[in-house]
């Protein structure tokens, strides 16, 4: 058996374990049933122009020859049907009427007739038929469903997004080989009586069916331009090779005779180190090459990752860093919907959540959230990346969890693509959410690597400054539970320097230290004059002061700073002992009396004692 036969029934081989992969994978799917058809046939088809090739008698050869047109037959409906299964639309019964008439009576040409093939000869060139006026119509019919079925594919492609679409385009990039090879040399030549090369075109199949049965069975997806790049750069890689290996030869048989052994010896050796070198070089450029036109013409991974940390690590405003992987998020994937929640105190408060691009109703609020939250750590326990077309293939399992439905239901309602959980080496609660990309092309898995990266950076980062930092929603709890010390055992607050310091220098607990510290913070700001004016610091010392120390609500200390916003139950029970420390009329240098700007200052007194407190630490 020569080697063009060996080549063929290798590739029936493969063909037939592409099958039973995919079948396999979920044989419930009809369009897995379809496609594990084609690559059936595509063994059959494989196989007997192996055994036509090498037949000996013209009875034997005639047989193979009809299987050939058989599932050569057998192939352009099987194709066509598989990609109107991805436009989920219906077979017009008039279609459905000339298919099958058009493909009874090719059948019935070939099987019993001599219409297709008239005759077979064996010669010492090789087995050739003699075709008849049919095969014309076989050409035709062939060429007319495996173009329908290439555009059906296309449209598929231009109207889809998400998985579908990633798909779809490597069937589109898979049927490229099998056209180029198939055509011509198992179509056309014997056509014209050349059967020498029909050993070629299933090698076009074998190709075709591996990219098919890798977009099939893969959730995430090697994007297009990485595939070919890569190819390109492995090709080069071959060429190179060869060309040296051809040099090689050609310069050893022209020296050989002129060389003794030892000198022949160090000869391959200065050329293999000089191949080393050549090679070393050329295949730094060419990769170079092929990274910045073709594979990472989109982004450089090293250099997304590299600016991000060049940006952040010197960053010290939270907001900031958030505004910065937000904004490469966006410029390296086209994605205009981008979202961040942090929790703290084991997802028990929400920290920070910011979003970008969806709309206000994605998180009606706080509960919300860490409902949502609940769902996914109860769903994915190892923090996983949630991708919205991988839950979607889940979902379609028979064991898919009513979990799994509610988290591709709220994706799919707020247009979620991605979720990626913050890291968790860095003890932070939290996930980051990215929408479509604007072009609808998939999120490849080059894409989710690098998302990932960018997350687990950002993450690190965001959890460097929460712990070197001095949170207001600390500062803000403290403030409220000073004067209930029991209250304060599960402050962040506790584990201030100064705090465990002072505990340690007076021989105290921590939550009296703590409380001395904040006392102590609140006197600095402490106006120098006594003239009782009304002043942003003054009211700003007096907010802190009854909060900490009176257990003041917001009415009662509106009422009695001035602020015409307080209830009438307050003014009744206050008024009666005493009045209040700023009356409207005394307004001097501060006369702002609305609950816009209470708030205002509540805050900017709240985030002052914050910085005092973390100063305190440097």
């Amino acid at each position: 058996m020569n080697i063009e036969n060996i080549i063929l029934i290798i590739i029936g081989i493969v063909s037939l374990i592409f099958s039973i992969i995919v079948l396999f994978k979920s044989p419930s799917l009809l369009q897995n049933k379809i496609f594990s058809l084609l690559s059936f046939l595509a063994v059959l088809w494989t196989i007997s122009i192996a055994f036509f090739r090498t037949s000996k008698t013209p009875e034997n050869a005639f047989v193979w020859n009809k299987l050939i047109y058989f599932t050569g037959l057998a192939i352009p409906p099987s194709f066509f049907y598989f990609s109107k299964l991805f436009q989920k639309t219906h077979f017009r019964a008039l279609s459905v009427l000339a298919l099958v008439a058009t493909t009874t009576t090719l059948l019935i040409s070939i099987l019993f007739t001599e219409f297709f093939v008239k005759e077979i000869s064996i010669t010492d060139k090789g087995n050739h038929a003699v075709l008849g006026p049919f095969y014309s119509l076989w050409i035709l019919w062939f060429g007319i469903l495996m173009t329908l079925g290439f555009l059906n594919l296309f449209k598929t492609f231009r109207s889809t997004k998400g998985k579908v679409r990633e798909q779809t385009k490597y069937f589109l990039l898979a049927t490229v080989p099998s056209v180029i090879l198939s055509v011509p040399f198992n179509m056309l030549l014997p056509f014209f009586g050349n059967y020498k090369l029909i050993w070629i075109g299933p090698i076009g199949i074998a190709l075709m069916l591996s990219i098919m049965t890798y977009a099939i069975i893969k959730h995430r997806f090697l994007g297009i331009k990485f595939v070919i790049g890569k190819f390109l750069h492995y090709l080069l890689r071959s060429v190179t090779l060869l060309l040296f290996l051809l040099i090689t030869f050609f310069l050893k048989d022209s020296f050989s005779n002129e060389l003794q052994n030892i000198e022949l010896a160090v000869y391959m050796i200065i050329l293999s180190l000089i191949y080393v070198f050549i090679f070393t070089k050329i295949d730094n450029l060419a990769l170079h090459f092929f990274e910045d036109t073709i594979i990472y013409s989109d982004y450089n991974p090293s250099d997304t990752i590299n600016k991000l940390q060049k940006i952040t690590t010197s960053e010290m405003d939270i907001n900031k860093i958030i505004k910065h992987v937000f904004s490469i998020i966006r410029q390296s994937f086209n994605s205009q919907k981008v979202g961040i929640v942090i929790f703290i105190n084991d997802s028990k408060r929400v920290l920070i959540a910011k979003m970008l691009g969806f709309e206000k109703s994605t998180f009606k609020n706080e509960n919300h959230i860490k409902n949502f939250w609940k769902k996914v750590t109860s769903y994915n326990k190892e923090d996983k990346t949630l991708v919205y077309d991988e839950i979607t293939f889940q979902s379609d399992s028979k064991k898919a969890t009513g979990e799994i439905k509610r988290i591709l239901n709220f994706m799919k309602n707020n247009g979620i693509e991605i979720l990626i959980p913050l890291s968790s080496k860095e003890s932070l609660q939290g996930f980051v959410i990215i929408g479509p990309k604007q072009n609808k092309a998939a999120f490849t898995v080059q894409d989710i690597d690098l998302l990932e990266d960018i997350v687990e950076n950002a993450s690190a980062t965001i959890a460097r400054f929460i712990s070197s930092s001095i949170l207001y929603s600390d500062v803000k709890t403290a403030l409220k539970y000073l004067s209930s010390l029991n209250l304060l055992k599960n402050s962040r607050l506790l584990r201030l320097k100064q705090v465990q310091e002072l505990a340690k220098q007076k021989n105290i607990s921590k939550i009296e230290a703590l409380r001395e510290t904040i006392s102590s913070a609140i006197e600095y700001f402490k106006p120098k004059d006594d003239n009782r004016k009304r002043t942003a610091a003054r009211l700003k010392y007096e907010i802190l002061e009854m909060i900490a120390f009176e257990g003041a609500t917001e009415s009662q200390i509106m009422w009695d700073l001035g602020f015409d916003v307080y209830t009438r139950s307050v003014e009744e029970k206050l008024g009666k002992q005493r009045e209040p420390r700023f009356k409207l009329k005394d307004a001097s240098e501060y006369s702002a009396t609305s609950d816009r700007s209470f708030k205002r200052l509540k805050k900017e007194a709240v985030e002052m004692l914050r910085w005092k407190l973390e100063s305190g630490e440097k």
